[in-house]
């Protein structure tokens, strides 16, 4: 896997050609069959009322599929977006490219997101949708839109709809999803703070979610307040929202510090907050391994701290392999192939447990990250 990652940006606002760019004015005769082809097709689907897929109309002109995320600034989503171009490229080749990916990107705003994908879909200029949505719900509308107007959707990393425990498409329009069902992460830090307190009592902890918008924290907060609840030795003494960064953790855990409590267990919804906590502890002069660091996704950067012995855990996740299985669902929907497996969970089709910790680093021995921290 690539760990080193290139980004191309796409434009929010894409201009709208109902043609696609196949110029319908010759008989099909002196077009070629390809874009005669396209043509029929395309004056078919007006004729109907419905908007033209992005068919292309010669061999140099690709199949585009969009890629809805969230911002080039957040490595693990870089990793998705390289992921499927990988799997776009392999269809292909720089001289004559099949696919193309196009990124647009909503920093974590679902209006800009709902209104990118509702370009998208009036563009008539993508044969496909990739998704990685900033809430359950808000893009079920739109997804419906695109598969009414012969668009697949494939979600990536988030689901779509009401169910978090499933990697299974659940809504109207929707094709394909490559995720870790949101519900599996609260669970698994829920058992490892039960099992890490054992004979500490009182055993502190604190969750720092990435973005509490999402569901995936939503349930992981649930399920720690739930344990803490259960468990007389076990206190949830503070919830923060670090927004995928490891500066704001870093003030969160600094100030946490500063105040005279030293946790024992310090739960991350991301990598990256994992790392700023760790850069506080390390500035207060305590030993790393005084405070049980988790982490969640399994970067580059947090999996060589489990291996050095600085952090405890970190929930699993492949963002690579969610871009690259994604990308060749929406491949396959495009041309008409069968997909034999609808909903993925790429941790489960590895075989890999969802936790790395320490004490279970032998089982992770050949384990190569998808993104850098």
């Amino acid at each position: 896997m690539k760990s080193k990652i290139q980004v191309k940006t796409g434009s929010s606002k894409l201009d709208h050609n109902p043609t696609s760019g196949a110029d319908c004015s010759d008989s099909p005769k002196n077009q070629g069959f390809h874009r005669a082809l396209t043509c029929v097709v395309t004056l078919l689907l007006l004729t109907l009322g419905l908007p033209p897929i992005a068919l292309a109309d010669s061999p140099h002109r690709p199949f585009k599929i969009a890629l809805l995320g969230s911002t080039p600034a957040n490595l693990y989503d870089a990793a998705i977006v390289q992921g499927s171009m990988d799997a776009a490229a392999d269809k292909g080749s720089l001289r004559n490219p099949k696919y193309k990916i196009v990124p647009f990107y909503s920093h974590f705003n679902i209006e800009i997101q709902v209104q990118q994908c509702e370009e998208v879909v009036a563009s008539g200029e993508y044969a496909a949708m990739i998704v990685g949505p900033v809430t359950a719900g808000g893009l079920i509308p739109c997804v419906a839109d695109a598969g009414a107007a012969g668009i697949p959707v494939i979600a990536a990393d988030v689901h779509l709809g009401d169910d978090s425990y499933t990697s299974e498409p659940q809504v109207e329009g929707q094709t394909g999803a490559v995720l870790v069902p949101p519900a599996t992460v609260g669970p698994a830090f829920a058992s490892l703070a039960v099992d890490r307190c054992v004979g500490i009592d009182p055993c502190e902890i604190v969750y720092i979610g990435g973005l509490f918008a999402f569901v995936v924290d939503q349930l992981a907060l649930q399920e720690l307040e739930a344990t803490a609840a259960a468990n007389d030795n076990i206190d949830l003494i503070a919830v923060a929202e670090g927004f995928y960064s490891a500066e704001i953790a870093r003030g969160i855990t600094q100030d946490l510090l500063e105040s005279g409590v030293v946790p024992d267990i310090i739960f991350h919804g991301g990598d990256q907050m994992a790392m700023g906590s760790e850069q506080a502890i390390l500035e207060a002069g305590i030993p790393p391994a005084r405070i049980d660091l988790v982490g969640g996704g399994a970067g580059e950067y947090g999996v060589q701290a489990i291996r050095d012995g600085r952090w405890y855990a970190t929930f699993v996740t492949l963002p690579y392999d969610e871009g690259y299985i994604a990308a060749q669902m929406a491949m396959r929907a495009i041309v008409g192939a069968n997909i034999k497996d609808a909903g993925i969970d790429p941790v489960i089709e590895r075989g890999i447990p969802y936790m790395m910790t320490r004490d279970n680093l032998p089982t992770f021995a050949d384990f190569e990250p998808q993104w850098p921290r």
